[in-house]
């Protein structure tokens, strides 16, 4: 039932109205009644009623003061006054602060009652709109970050949009996260999550993580994918770290307590919202390298050494994805991407051949333009092409020719990252080399001096090394630890604190585990 006050500090009409009128037979509940606008305030406020009814005049506070501060606080409350004909300017004022009605005094009961009803059923029509306004919400959301990765919002639209939504983006830098399940199809999780359910639990873990850190936006992806919009404030230098160690936690928590593993792709951060539609298609790219680093892991758009451009890439045209296939070194993909292009244009019948040639003229002018690609190559190598492509006689010999330029930039790249991840481990062993003192030394600490993740030097350092990072830190130490009790007349504690042991006793277990005697041992036998 809805609940109604009425305030007027006329004793008898207070009375008239309370008892006359059966309003239990309206549906209404009368919560109370009040001689004046303050001790009427305190009734509101105290019962929190649906409709009020009210005289302007009134002692201590009026009718309209009264209505100012209800309107300000409980907008959804509806007001009707009683006023005076020569109170009629009064009743002008009252309609501008948006009353539901006035009545002129003396009231009639019918007039009443019909107002009553009235602002009874706008009330429940306006409460059941909110209602399914808040149903709604989540849809909403859902449809307006899909738009917003997509870079479907112009800027007016994402304002407006987010303002309606009441979604804050009052934030420094924004990145694009993407979970993307290691294996929808095995048969344990048809039969203990189902594809559906199990998207919606990592949401879930993925949703109590970004909440806690109050670090941004949960949502899903049309392409089963579970998007994080991570949205914080500091400088780009310290969020990289932090954005690594949220989505880190988020990955460890759905091996934990989803007993299954997803692979996450980072993109770069921005400054500006309407630029997460960059960070997702880094973060795309990041992910297109997880059957080299492995699955189950956290890889970041700087793993797989594209720039930070300013453009996006169009994940949707083959021809830009199979610029990007090439510049990661899958020379699978690309061959993949090459059959789609060539099939493409083959069920195309009225294609002729000289259309065939200059389509495939433009793929590889947009593959050579790409100013990574263009410096693994010489200027002969593309013009021997071009001049190939204008002599072949059929569609599969221009994209045989087109498949092995593919090919040779491909292995270009895997040469020079292999180069590449040669000197970031050089760069890092040299590191570890003048800090393995510090005690709390850790794979964060070495991956930010050379501007890498953990997850990534992990994987190139233990490919590059043969040895964990963890084990050569530990070879380091313990070799300067053996050096240092041969030729100095130390303790074993103070060998422990200068080899980056502040537990002289963890130093002594993990030094015999090692070499097999006590550091006193030792010592004694050299």
């Amino acid at each position: 039932m809805l609940k109604l006050v009425i305030i007027d500090d006329d004793g008898l009409i207070r009375r008239g109205l309370s008892q006359t009128i059966c309003w239990e037979a309206l549906d209404i509940v009368l919560a109370g009644t009040a001689g004046d606008g303050e001790r009427g305030l305190e009734l509101i406020e105290a019962t929190e009623p649906h409709i009020i009814i009210a005289d302007i005049r009134m002692p201590i506070m009026d009718g309209l003061t009264l209505t100012s501060i209800v309107k300000s606080k409980y907008p959804e409350m509806k007001i009707i006054l009683m006023t005076g004909y020569d109170e009629l300017e009064f009743a002008k004022e009252a309609l501008k602060m948006k009353v539901f009605d006035y009545l002129l005094k003396p009231v009639d009961n019918g007039n009443l009652l019909d107002t009553v009803q009235r602002a009874a059923a706008e009330w429940n029509y306006d409460h059941q709109l909110k209602l399914k306004l808040l149903e709604g919400i989540p849809l909403l959301k859902q449809r307006f970050f899909e738009r917003l990765i997509r870079g479907k919002l112009s800027a007016e639209a994402l304002a407006f949009q987010a303002g309606i939504l009441d979604l804050n983006f009052d934030y420094d830098f924004y990145m694009t996260v993407i979970l993307k399940a290691d294996d929808y199809t095995a048969d344990n999780y048809h039969h203990r999550f189902g594809k559906e359910m199990l998207k919606y639990c990592i949401e879930n873990v993925a949703e109590e993580i970004i909440a806690r850190e109050q670090a941004g936006f949960v949502f899903e992806s049309i392409d089963d994918e579970i998007i994080v919009l991570l949205a914080l404030k500091g400088t780009e230098e310290t969020l990289q770290s932090c954005c690594f160690s949220i989505t880190e936690e988020i990955r460890e928590s759905v091996e934990r307590y989803l007993k299954t593993t997803v692979t996450a792709g980072m993109g770069f951060l921005y400054q500006h919202l309407a630029q997460v539609t960059k960070s997702y298609s880094d973060a795309k790219s990041a992910l297109e390298i997880r059957h080299i680093i492995g699955k189950n892991q956290v890889i970041s758009i700087q793993d797989t050494g594209l720039p930070h451009l300013p453009q996006s890439i169009d994940i949707l045209d083959l021809e830009k994805m199979l610029t990007l296939k090439v510049k990661l070194g899958l020379e699978k993909d690309a061959g993949l991407l090459l059959d789609q292009i060539e099939a493409k244009l083959l069920s195309a019948r009225s294609i002729t051949l000289h259309q065939v040639k200059l389509k495939a003229l433009e793929t590889v002018i947009l593959i050579y333009a790409d100013s990574d690609l263009r410096e693994l190559v010489h200027d002969d190598d593309f013009n021997r092409l071009t001049e190939l492509i204008q002599h072949t006689q059929t569609i599969k010999e221009v994209f045989a020719e087109i498949r092995q330029m593919a090919a040779r930039l491909a292995n270009a790249v895997n040469t020079s990252r292999e180069n590449q991840q040669k000197e970031i481990v050089k760069q890092a062993m040299e590191y570890i080399e003048k800090n393995y003192m510090r005690e709390r030394l850790s794979l964060q600490d070495v991956a930010d001096e050379v501007h890498i993740s953990p997850t990534y030097l992990s994987y190139i350092f233990k490919k590059e090394q043969n040895v964990n990072f963890s084990d050569y830190l530990l070879e380091t130490r313990m070799t300067a630890a053996m050096e240092l009790l041969r030729l100095k007349d130390l303790k074993s504690y103070e060998v422990a604190e200068l080899v980056g042991y502040g537990n002289a006793q963890y130093f002594s277990t993990c030094f015999k585990k090692y070499t097999g005697f006590s550091p006193s041992a030792f010592k004694g036998s050299s």
